[in-house]
């Protein structure tokens, strides 16, 4: 059985993605206690300034663009943090795919 509550390890998680990261509107996506009870998997996304991308032949592409994202200034980033049950140390965040 873990010691650390998931609320403990999910807000871990969201503490160690804003510091080393320039991340807004952070969500929980999912979480899951490890097979062996000794690890938090916790996924979290959150936006972060869009690339600016290459410059479109043609303009139908452009609004077709604008139609699947709205706010072009913005992506929406999932990462994958695995916290430790015991004392709630983050020990990795790998991108979720």
């Amino acid at each position: 059985m873990p010691s650390i509550p998931v609320k403990e390890a999910v807000a871990a998680a969201i503490k160690y993605f804003n510091d080393v990261m320039t991340v807004t509107n952070v969500r929980l996506e999912e979480t899951e206690l490890a097979s062996d009870e000794k690890t938090w998997i916790i996924t979290l996304s959150g936006l972060v300034p869009a690339e600016e991308p290459p410059p479109h032949p043609y303009d139908n592409l452009k609004t077709l663009s604008k139609l699947l994202n709205p706010d072009p200034s913005f992506e929406r980033i999932y990462r994958l943090f695995t916290v430790d049950a015991g004392n709630g140390t983050v020990r990795s965040m790998k991108i979720r795919k």
